[in-house]
């Protein structure tokens, strides 16, 4: 027995998830657009001006508002998009009033508010992560079968 040379089993491989981190990060971001963003038209004041000038100008935003409007009948998540909408464009409000052909200009490349800035970066960070996920999936770790 002594002689006997023994092979050790090479160690499991680990599986790698980095791909499903990068749908998570995506699928996070989207439904955090689609519940800020959704509350746009029903904002108390500027909503009805935002809406308007978005609809005209910025697809992106369009498609996260009107996604959002399912997403909003949730208890709860209305209330939470208008806090945020009113704490990020608290101090632009009396300009977007003033401007309304402009709005969606002001709403996405003006920054009122650290949570202004947030949105702005959050806003594309579910087109980036989208782009990452599919390019992911197409590196990402598969099973070999082989036939015996």
């Amino acid at each position: 027995m002594a002689g006997l040379i023994t092979k050790a089993h090479p160690p499991a491989r680990k599986r790698s998830y980095w791909f499903l981190v990068l749908e998570l990060i995506f699928v996070v971001s989207l439904l955090s657009n689609m519940v800020i963003y959704g509350g746009i038209p029903s904002l108390p004041g500027v909503g009805a001006i935002i809406e308007r000038s978005v609809v005209r100008q910025d697809q992106v935003v369009t498609l996260y508002m009107r996604g959002g409007e399912w997403l909003l009948k949730i208890p709860g998540l209305r209330q939470a998009s208008h806090q945020v909408l009113n704490t990020a464009l608290a101090k632009g409000t009396k300009e977007i009033s003033e401007d309304p052909g402009n709005a969606a200009m002001l709403l996405t490349e003006r920054s009122y508010s650290s949570t202004h800035s947030w949105l702005h970066l959050l806003r594309w960070v579910t087109p980036i992560f989208f782009l990452a996920s599919v390019v992911g999936q197409f590196f990402r770790p598969k099973q070999i079968k082989t036939l015996r």
